[in-house]
């Protein structure tokens, strides 16, 4: 595993999505509001079954949910207008955990493609997933990805300057170099966007059109394919 000092240095490189899974200014809004109705809603109704004060429970209710979608793991509706909500904090961080392992089959050969042994991607592999569920934010899935292979890429180059080993004979990095060999899996083999590659490799997008030829190039002369 990474040293904490590491896993720092990549989590601010690669950008862990644009909404926090913190309380956001609307949520406390919303659920300000939520609960204002909903106390509205009982003081003024001399019962529930009146129709203002009913329609102010439920919104406010209906507010309050949505305010806390994100932590909400069950919610009991109690006849004739309460209801129980059982609150999940780690939900999200559970759930960006499992979409994270789904892309497992993706990394593994991503990190055999970088890293010169199978120790150092495996251990590349569950930095990656690690770092997504401590640090993630968004809730995209296709950002998620991206994410991931940011924390791979830097990763990869970690093991590789902290546990050197020479690769095997049959290994790509005999024949490329390491901006090339990141290009190639990033631009090429996985189609992300040149401009994406460049931002998660941290160059330009020159440099990534360059690498990437230089290494399709290197592949044609040696006979081989991606």
């Amino acid at each position: 595993m990474a040293t904490r000092g590491h896993q720092v240095q990549a989590e601010a490189r690669c950008d862990p999505g644009g909404r926090g899974r913190g309380v956001s200014a609307w949520r406390v809004v919303g659920g300000l509001a939520g609960l204002a109705l909903l106390v509205a809603g009982v003081l003024v109704a001399p019962d529930l079954v009146d129709v203002v004060p009913a329609v102010a429970i439920a919104v406010g209710a209906a507010l309050v949910v949505l305010c806390l979608l994100p932590w909400v793991s069950t919610v009991e509706i109690i006849p004739p207008l309460l209801a129980k909500i059982a609150l999940d904090p780690d939900r999200p961080r559970r759930r960006t955990f499992e979409v994270a392992e789904t892309y497992r089959a993706l990394l593994l050969p991503s990190a055999g493609f970088l890293c010169s042994d199978e120790e150092s991607a495996a251990r590349a592999v569950d930095v990656s997933i690690a770092e997504a569920t401590a640090y993630w934010r968004g809730n995209d899935d296709g950002a998620l990805r991206v994410y991931l292979l940011c924390v791979l890429v830097h990763q990869a180059r970690f093991e590789a300057a902290t546990h050197p080993r020479p690769p095997a004979d049959t290994h790509p990095a005999r024949v490329l170099s390491r901006p090339e060999r990141e290009a190639l899996l990033l631009a090429e083999r996985l189609r992300l966007d040149h401009s994406v590659a460049a931002a998660v490799l941290g160059v330009t997008v020159d440099d990534v059109r360059l690498n990437l030829s230089r290494a399709l190039a290197a592949l044609d002369l040696q006979g081989q394919t991606l």
